[in-house]
């Protein structure tokens, strides 16, 4: 069996590395946003070319940082239902089972719920068509 990666750590550094690369990139706009006017640089037809592709390049890293926020925390909802489980497995549940079934003897419970479950699975079987 071959080991893999922890995915939420794989995920972090992809994140990490979109970080630096939106930090990079947002410094390139401000760098110039200040040659020109802010004005020049909202409007869509008069916007150095530059520029604009920079804008589009950062929405598109904030895209993919969400998709990768979103996946991060599907992971840890993942890891956090596989800890779950793995407890459920390894409890020890018959002491339980006993102990119930004690107490329902003591009570005097135990024999009719037998029989009632008894009666269940006859109606069941009368109910199926014979295979």
């Amino acid at each position: 069996m071959a080991l893999i990666s922890d995915r939420r750590k794989i995920i972090q550094s992809e994140l990490a590395s979109l970080q630096k690369t939106k930090s990079e990139v947002l410094g390139k706009m401000e760098e110039i946003g200040k040659k020109f006017s802010p004005a020049i640089l909202e409007d869509e037809t008069s916007c150095p070319s530059e520029y604009a592709s920079l804008k589009l390049k950062f929405k598109g890293i904030e895209n993919e940082m969400a998709a990768l926020s979103l996946r991060l925390r599907d992971e840890e909802h993942k890891m956090q239902r596989h800890k779950v489980e793995c407890v459920r497995h390894k409890h020890n549940y018959m002491p339980l089972i006993v102990q119930l079934l004690k107490i329902l003897g003591e009570r005097g419970e135990l024999v009719p719920l037998v029989d009632e479950a008894k009666q269940k699975v006859a109606s069941r079987k009368r109910k199926q068509p014979s295979s």
